[in-house]
Parts: C-alpha cells; structure tokens; sequence
C-alpha cells in the first residue's frame, strides 16, 4: 500500500510536540540563550525539555501509524474472507440468498441411515444394482426391491411380475428371478423400518396424465405419511422417444413434482441421462446405467 496522507491510516488532528521541525542541536545552544535571555545551564535545560517533547511526539506518531496500518490490514483481510464467501455461494456475500439453490427437501442418505428402495424393471436391473451399491457405499443400510413392469398400485396390491425381479436384502444377500410376487410396501416398512423410502416408478404410467400421476403418487405417499417417512421419488430416465420430443418427460417430470410435494421431493432423471444409451429404447446398461444411479446417488 502506498502511503499518500496520514488521513488514509486514520491520523487526524495535531500529534503533540510534533510540528516538523528538526531537533535541538548543541550548536543551538548559543542562539537560544541569547534569544531567550537565559544562562547556559538554563538554555541547555530548555533545549533538553525540547528534545525530549520532540521525542515524545515522534513516539506518538509512530503508535499511530501502526494502528492505522494494521486497522486498513485487518479491512483489507475482512475484504478477502468476503470475496471467499461469495465465491463458495456463487452469489453476494449478505445477498440474495433466494437466487441461490435450495438445498434437497427430501429424506437424507448417510452413514447409518435406513434406506428403502422400491422400483420398476429400472430398479430390477443394471441400474437399481449401482444404485444400492453407491448407497451402501454411503454407510447407509440399505433394502432394494425392484419388480418388473410395476406401478405403485403393485406395491399396494402385491401384485407380482413375470418378466423380472430383484431383491437386494439388508445383509447384503440378493435374490433375482423372472416371476415374483411384489412385496406390499407396508409389509417392507413393517420389516424395515426405513428412515426414508427411495422410489423409483414412473416408467410405466408416463401416459396417466396428472389424475393419474397423483394417483399413483397419493397411493404410495399415504402409506408412507402414516409412518412418518419421506418419500424420495426418483423418475423415469430419458428414452430413446425422448429424443425427438423432449417436452414430453419434461411435462411428466413437472407433474410428479408437484404430485410427491406434499410427501417429499422429485428428483428428475433426466439431467443424468440427457442422451439415451442402451439396446431396446427404454433400459440402461453399462457405464450409462453407473452414470444414471451415481447421478441420483450424488442428489440424494
């Protein structure tokens, strides 16, 4: 910092026995007693008190330069831990903190959590495997049921499937087979006791418009509310249809929104599958499947 005006460190006013001047010299001795009429004892008293006012201002002065430059050092800093804080937030440090995004509603995974997962053919397949691995991963305790070609009304009604099932128990055993009965959601919560229940459906009645979507939602969210757990929802991936009408999952997306507030949060697929990759249109395999289940493992 250049030093321009001792106003800039915060020094104002006069600084006693300080105006400029040099200090006594002994070859002023002679001056000042004649001017002054004193005898050289005297004089040089005088030019001794002199110096030693001198001195005291220099001092007085220096302690005021110093807090001056350690106030602007201490602004300065301040200045910087600011700058660091609207960085870290993206917005105005003491901004607007509505700009910013809000974080998850819904239920938390972390290490100890109970985790619940039910869902279609997606949750019976590559990508419902990755995703109770990533939970794990967490420290959460996890139970992953996915059944092929189901609705909620599936796991309300027990109805089972033929085509495709998997059951990934707490203690890490996993049970996979074609036909299966589908587990009714209060019989898993009766044997789980889930902090907080993941869903994956949507796939299969993307065509029910929003009656039918809070249907099938309100089918799942009751139970759930009469527990006391959050739901997590998570949708339907991107299909290779998708592709050439993305305002279609986009519209789906919007009405399971506001269908699952009242009992949690939505999380969308689509940012994590923003191009489709698979073999049949509508599945995912592979590294796009890990991508997918690492995406809604991160949201979560």
């Amino acid at each position: 910092m250049a030093l321009t005006s001792l106003a800039q460190l915060g020094v104002s006013g006069p600084v006693a026995g300080f105006s400029g001047a040099a200090p006594f010299q002994s070859s002023d001795l002679a001056s000042l007693r004649c001017s002054q009429g004193l005898g050289v004892p005297d004089a040089a008293s005088a030019m001794l008190a002199g110096n030693q006012q001198l001195m005291g201002g220099m001092l007085q002065l220096m302690s005021m330069l110093l807090t001056g430059l350690m106030s602007n050092g201490a602004s300065s800093s301040s200045g910087s831990s600011s700058d660091a804080v609207t960085a870290a937030t993206g917005g105005s440090a003491g901004g607007d903190v509505s700009q910013q995004s809000p974080p998850p509603t819904g239920g938390q995974v972390k290490s100890g959590s109970k985790v619940l997962v039910i869902g279609d053919s997606h949750t019976a397949g590559a990508f419902g495997d990755e995703l109770d691995r990533l939970l794990r991963a967490k420290g959460a305790q996890v139970h992953t049921v996915g059944s092929s070609g189901a609705t909620a009304d599936n796991f309300i009604s027990g109805k089972g499937t033929t085509v495709g099932f998997a059951d990934h128990k707490v203690n890490g055993r996993t049970q996979k087979t074609a036909a299966h009965a589908t587990p009714k959601l209060e019989d898993l919560i009766n044997e789980d006791k889930p902090d907080t229940i993941l869903v994956n459906l949507g796939a299969n009645f993307r065509g029910a418009g929003a009656s039918g979507i809070k249907k099938q939602v309100d089918e799942i969210g009751q139970i759930a509310k009469k527990h006391g757990i959050k739901i997590t929802w998570v949708g339907p991936p991107t299909t290779r249809q998708d592709e050439s009408n993305r305002s279609s999952l986009q519209k789906f997306d919007e009405d399971m929104k506001a269908a699952v507030a009242p009992y949690g949060s939505y999380i969308s697929s689509a940012p994590f599958t923003p191009k489709y990759s698979g073999g049949d249109g509508v599945h995912y395999s592979g590294e796009a499947a890990k991508q997918w289940a690492a995406g809604v493992a991160g949201a979560v």
